[in-house]
């Protein structure tokens, strides 16, 4: 992100995984409108899927796709890559590369 300064244009390029109503897709529509952003990338939205009227659809400054556009079969396989790398490294006794929750190896001792 960069601040503005002695006239000089914002930007910034949020990038953040979401579930639910997290943005409001009216006052979004609206920036994106109105030019105050430049553009979005949309794929998850306050009702899924979006009601058919939805400003954002008809946006030429708004990328929109459903949850799932991250899927591939590349991308199916390295998940379960990762998963069963992990399930070796905790047998190992080593911490999992992608944990999310690292409360659960302080009862486990390690």
């Amino acid at each position: 992100m960069r601040a503005p300064a002695q006239g000089h244009e914002a930007h910034c390029v949020p990038r953040e995984h979401f579930q639910g109503p997290v943005v409001d897709t009216k006052a979004l529509a609206r920036a994106l409108r109105e030019g105050w952003i430049a553009g979005a990338g949309i794929d998850v939205y306050e009702r899924e899927p979006p009601e058919p009227g939805e400003e954002l659809l008809s946006l030429p400054n708004a990328v929109l796709s459903p949850h799932i556009s991250w899927y591939s079969e590349e991308s199916a396989w390295d998940i379960r890559v990762k998963i069963v790398e992990d399930i070796r490294r905790f047998c190992e006794g080593k911490p999992p590369r992608f944990l999310v929750n690292p409360e659960v190896l302080q009862r486990r001792g390690t």
